[in-house]
C-alpha cells in the first residue's frame, strides 16, 4: 500500500533525493519514519533495474539499506509503541502478508492509531485489544516474537503500512547452542499455528462454516508431535524419586498435565519461579497422561490447547 500520509509534492522531493548522486546521511536522518520508508522502497526499485555488479545499482542498494536501518532506529527511539493483541489468548494478533507471506504482528506508533484499529475490529466482533510496550521492554518483546513464529512487524498497517523484518532489529536466538537447555526449548511452528487456530476458532460464525479450522488443526497436531516441551516440577529431580508435577484442575475438578512450548510461556504460569522445569518429548508427555489424568493442556496461560487423553491416542497413531 502506498504511503498516503506523504503529499505528491513531498514525494517528488524525496524521489529527487533518492536519484541524486550525493549521499547525505545527516539530511536523511531528519526524515520521518514514513519518508524514510518511502525512500527505501524507491531506492530498492531503482537498484533492481541494474545488474548485481553494476556500480549505479550498488549506489541505490546502499541507500535502500541505509533508509531501512533509519526506520529501525526510529522505531527503537520511540518512548513506547502499541501492539494489536488477540484478547482471548493475550497473544499478538497474527496475520499473514498477502504478497510476501510474512507472519506478522501489527505495531502502531501512537495510541490514537491503534485505538482506531481496535474499534474497527471490535465492530466486526473480533476480540482484540491494544497492548503498550515501553522502550525498556523492546528487546524482550522482539526476542519473544522468534519463539512464537512471528518474523515481521507491520508498522501502522491502516496508514503507512511499513513492513520490517524482526531479525533486522535483533538477533534470532541460537537455540541449538544455548547452555540453558530450558531456554533452548522452542516450538515456533506450534505457537504460530495455535495463534491462527484460536483466532479462527473465536471468530464470529458457526464452527461448521469455518473451513480453515480442519487444515489448521492438522498442521497444529503435526507440529505437536515433533515438539519438545517444558513441564513444571517440584524441587530437583533425582534418580531415587519420581518427578513431582503440579497438575491443573478445571472447574469440574478434572486433572490435566500442563506443558509449555518455551520459557516465556512457562514464566507466565510460574512468575515467582516456584517450580523447576523438566524437558519432555511429545511421546513422554503423552505417556505421562496416566489413568487419573484427563488429558494434556499446552500453554494454559495463553492459547490453552486442551488435548483429552482419547485424542492423544489418536494423535499418536495418526501423526507419529
Amino acid at each position: 500500500k502506498d504511503l498516503i500520509m506523504i503529499t505528491i509534492e513531498r514525494k517528488k522531493e524525496l524521489n529527487e533525493m533518492v536519484e541524486e548522486q550525493a549521499f547525505r546521511g545527516e539530511v536523511y536522518k531528519t526524515l520521518t519514519m514514513e519518508e524514510g520508508y518511502y525512500m527505501h522502497e524507491q531506492a530498492k526499485k531503482m537498484s533492481s533495474q541494474f545488474a548485481a555488479d553494476d556500480k549505479e545499482g550498488a549506489k541505490f542498494k546502499l541507500k535502500a539499506d541505509f533508509f531501512y536501518s533509519l526506520i529501525i532506529e526510529k522505531i527503537k527511539g520511540l518512548d513506547a509503541f502499541y501492539v494489536l493483541y488477540f484478547a482471548p489468548t493475550n497473544m499478538p494478533f497474527a496475520c499473514c502478508h498477502p504478497e510476501t507471506l510474512d507472519d506478522m504482528a501489527q505495531l502502531y506508533t501512537t495510541e490514537d492509531k491503534i485505538t482506531g484499529a481496535v474499534k474497527k475490529l471490535q465492530e466486526e466482533k473480533i476480540p482484540v485489544q491494544a497492548v503498550k510496550v515501553e522502550n525498556k521492554q523492546y528487546l524482550s518483546f522482539f526476542s519473544t516474537m522468534f519463539y512464537i513464529g512471528i518474523n515481521a512487524l507491520l508498522i501502522n498497517p491502516d496508514e503507512e503500512s511499513i513492513l520490517i523484518q524482526i531479525d533486522k532489529i535483533c538477533n534470532k536466538p541460537d537455540w541449538e547452542h544455548m547452555e540453558n537447555k530450558a531456554a533452548a526449548v522452542a516450538n515456533p511452528g506450534f505457537q504460530l499455528t495455535s495463534m491462527y487456530f484460536m483466532q479462527e476458532l473465536k471468530k464470529p460464525g458457526d464452527l461448521k462454516d469455518k473451513k480453515e479450522i480442519p487444515p489448521l488443526e492438522n498442521e497444529l497436531m503435526a507440529h505437536l508431535v515433533r515438539g519438545t516441551y517444558l513441564v513444571p516440577i517440584v524441587g530437583t529431580p533425582s534418580k531415587d524419586a519420581p518427578l513431582q508435577i503440579p497438575f491443573l484442575q478445571n472447574k469440574d475438578k478434572e486433572v490435566f498435565l500442563p506443558a509449555f512450548t518455551d520459557l516465556n510461556e512457562f514464566r507466565k504460569y510460574n512468575p515467582e519461579m516456584k517450580y523447576n522445569a523438566a524437558i519432555f518429548s511429545f511421546g513422554k508427555l503423552a505417556g505421562s497422561v496416566t489413568e487419573n489424568i484427563k488429558g494434556l493442556v499446552i500453554n494454559p496461560m495463553s492459547n490453552n490447547i486442551i488435548l483429552p487423553k482419547e485424542q492423544l491416542q489418536r494423535i499418536i497413531k495418526q501423526y507419529q
